[in-house]
């Protein structure tokens, strides 16, 4: 929408989705106009779009799902980049560290420079955009005791401003335009190792968020947050059909809101201040089950504890199937609920209401999926969901 780099997934909000990098969740994949990812794409090893009944591994949404896996790094010497186009340029170093890897790269934008050069003030045009991004990544493997050790830092910042020029002015003016700023940074460390049947995983994450958007001198929301977030897993192989994970995850996300606004009398800008902290451990279960060759089935559940300030539990079911009723024709469904907490602000005295509780969805689909020759596959899926106890501004006139 606008422009911003987030995703409509099947008619949700963008609040209502949630992108996945690395098991932790990230504000978006997309830099300002979708032009480029956040990370750079030359180091992700699969970006799985999953835009409903998504399993009990992923919690905090009622629309869809972006579940995206980074790569290690490259050892069998050392590789690199320089890459420009119209809108950026990036480079990537990678390479071998004794048994381990790492990889490097970074990308700066220069629209922001290229368009005040290349239209001309006979134009006449009455506003200019001004977009720029960056974003960097640094990661590090290495084996430890039969299993992967990685380290991860990696962040990214997007600025727009979009200036409209009266035929009387002589310098841009924070009262005739519109600016938005979101940037993020992370850092977390994982260990994955297989043993066995078994296969266990533990991560642990630290990220700050920063959202600003300004309207016209007159509107001015800024929005900080402290997200601290971990997950670990233990998967067990029964047999050939039937695979367990039992998981649990723990997310921590302090906010700090700032907005000015005008009143609804009179032409006073008033400020108000908000900070909480929303916590939210998970447990959840899933299973991969397969009664015949041609049938699987995938059950799980997703309990969640949101506390701070929202107190609540839920139990989320879900269930999804698989059955190959031809060679290349997989008839696909599933059905199951969901949940997610308001976002800080609508839980907020000053801009919302401390007594919402989580918002909820049921979703429900049935899908058929034929394959072809040269990697060419065709899906076709309906679907429906349902929704209630959102959060939505209301008004009351006196």
């Amino acid at each position: 929408p606008f422009g911003a780099g987030l995703l409509l997934i099947r008619g949700s909000a963008p609040a209502d989705s949630a992108t996945f990098l690395a098991y932790h969740e990230i504000p978006q994949l997309f830099h300002f106009g979708g032009l480029t990812s956040v990370f750079n794409s030359d180091i992700l090893a699969q970006i799985d779009f999953i835009p409903g009944n998504f399993d009990s591994r992923f919690g905090d949404a009622i629309g869809g799902v972006i579940n995206v896996q980074p790569r290690q790094g490259r050892r069998d010497g050392y590789h690199g980049y320089i890459d420009s186009d119209l809108f950026d340029t990036g480079l990537l170093l990678e390479g071998p560290v004794g048994k381990g890897s790492f990889v490097l790269s970074g990308r700066r934008s220069y629209i922001d420079a290229i368009l005040p050069a290349v239209i001309p003030d006979s134009a006449n045009l009455d506003f200019n955009t001004a977009p720029r991004y960056y974003d960097y990544q640094a990661i590090f493997d290495y084996p430890i005791s039969g299993g992967d050790f990685t380290a991860r830092a990696f962040g990214s910042d997007d600025r727009t401003v979009l200036a409209f020029a009266g035929p009387n002015d002589v310098s841009e003016d924070e009262r005739n335009g519109i600016e938005t700023t979101q940037w993020f940074h992370r850092f977390d460390l994982v260990y994955e190792k297989h043993e066995g049947r078994w296969d266990f995983l533990v991560t642990p994450s630290y990220q700050r968020n920063f959202t600003s958007i300004g309207a016209f001198g007159l509107f001015n929301l800024d929005v900080t947050a402290d997200i601290f977030s971990g997950r670990a897993e233990a998967s067990y192989r029964l047999s050939k059909r039937a695979r367990f994970r039992l998981g649990t995850e723990f997310v921590s996300a302090t906010s700090d809101v700032r907005v000015e606004a005008p009143q609804f009398e009179g032409d006073e800008v008033a400020v108000t201040t908000f900070k909480g902290t929303v916590y939210q451990p998970a447990l959840y279960t899933t299973m991969a089950l397969a009664p015949t060759e041609k049938l699987m089935f995938f059950p799980g559940v997703r309990t969640t504890v949101y506390g701070g300030l929202i107190d609540a539990v839920v139990v989320d079911p879900r269930l999804r199937f698989a059955w190959n009723v031809a060679d290349r024709t997989t008839i696909k469904g599933g059905v199951g609920q969901y949940s997610q907490a308001p976002q800080a602000f609508e839980l907020s005295e000053g801009f919302g209401n401390p007594n919402l509780s989580p918002e909820r969805s049921i979703h429900t689909s049935l899908g058929i999926a034929q394959a072809f020759d040269n990697d060419v596959s065709l899906e076709v899926t309906g679907f429906h969901k349902y929704l209630w106890d959102l959060a939505a501004s209301s008004q009351t006139l006196i």
